[in-house]
C-alpha cells in the first residue's frame, strides 16, 4: 500500500503545529479544540485510508507499488470513490479548521511577544 502521501503528511503537521502554538497560550479553550481537531484529523485519515485498502483488496491487489502506473492510477481513483462523502467533508473541515487555529495561535504569540 501506498504511504501517507505529502499533502496527507503537510495536513496533520498544520494541525500538530496549532495544538503547540495554543500551549501555554492561556486559551485553555482553544488549546482543548486544537487537540481535538488534530485527533479527528488523524482519525478520518485513518478511516479513508481502510476504505481505499478494502477496496484494493477487493481488486485483488496486495502490493500497488509493483503495478504498472496506468493501472495503479486507475485503481487508485476506484478506491479513492469508496469513501463516504461525510468523512472527507469531515476531514477537509477538520484541515480548515487546524489552519485556523494555527494562525490564530501565530497571532497570539506574535502579540505576547511584543
Amino acid at each position: 500500500m501506498p504511504p501517507m502521501t505529502f499533502s496527507a503528511k503537510m495536513c496533520l503537521l498544520v494541525c500538530a503545529l496549532s495544538v503547540f502554538m495554543l500551549y501555554g497560550s492561556g486559551h485553555p479553550f482553544l488549546f482543548g479544540l486544537s487537540i481535538l481537531n488534530a485527533a479527528i484529523y488523524f482519525w478520518s485519515l485513518g478511516v479513508m485510508d481502510n476504505f481505499a485498502r478494502d477496496k484494493y483488496r477487493e481488486l485483488g491487489i496486495h502490493e500497488i507499488k509493483y503495478l504498472p502506473d496506468w493501472m495503479n492510477e486507475a485503481s487508485h481513483k476506484r478506491a479513492m470513490d469508496t469513501v463516504p462523502n461525510w468523512l472527507a467533508v469531515m476531514n477537509m473541515i477538520s484541515v480548515f479548521l487546524g489552519v485556523g487555529l494555527l494562525v490564530y495561535g501565530i497571532v497570539i504569540n506574535i502579540k505576547t511577544e511584543a
